[in-house]
């Protein structure tokens, strides 16, 4: 959508989407038939390209511009997905990766508001969120000091109650 507008988001040669899926199966799709970039699988429910496709029709649906087949050009040719096995371990479990990256998340997060006030920092949950955290410290580790600002953008809630595990 920015590119259709002509707004100048996403166009810094640093800019990388890097997805993490949270399922094994899902990520031995990925690593062997492309399934949540290849654009034939953008129908296939539960995928990353139906949701894009999804997306995009319901943007035209409110009446904005059908960005279909460029968003999903975007996603066959611009994203990227981590999907090794010992990082996405078993679907609603940690990873021993994943494990660790919560345990350093919480030994040393700080979370500040738009005021710049602390804010409830979150759960880094092996189910979803950890599993992303981890690809993106490796990737940090490895590059030395970040070349540019990195987000993990993470899609639930601030909070979640903790259990023994």
């Amino acid at each position: 959508l920015a590119r259709r507008l002509g707004l100048p988001a996403f166009r810094a040669s640093e800019f990388e989407l890097v997805g993490v899926p949270i399922h094994h199966l899902f990520a031995a799709a990925e690593r062997t038939l492309r399934l949540h970039t290849a654009a034939p699988f953008s129908a296939v429910p539960l995928t990353v390209g139906h949701t894009v496709r999804e997306g995009a029709a319901a943007l035209a649906q409110l009446g904005g511009p059908d960005v279909t087949a460029e968003a999903l050009a975007v996603l066959e040719s611009e994203v990227r997905f981590v999907t090794r096995p010992d990082l996405v371990g078993l679907y609603g479990a940690h990873s021993a990766v994943s494990k660790a990256a919560a345990a350093e998340f919480d030994a040393g997060a700080r979370v500040a508001d738009g005021a710049g006030e602390a804010a409830p920092t979150p759960w880094m949950c092996g189910h979803f969120c950890a599993k992303a955290l981890a690809a993106l410290l490796e990737e940090l580790d490895a590059a030395g000091a970040p070349a540019a600002p990195s987000l993990l953008w993470q899609t639930k809630s601030l909070l979640q109650p903790r259990g023994e595990r």
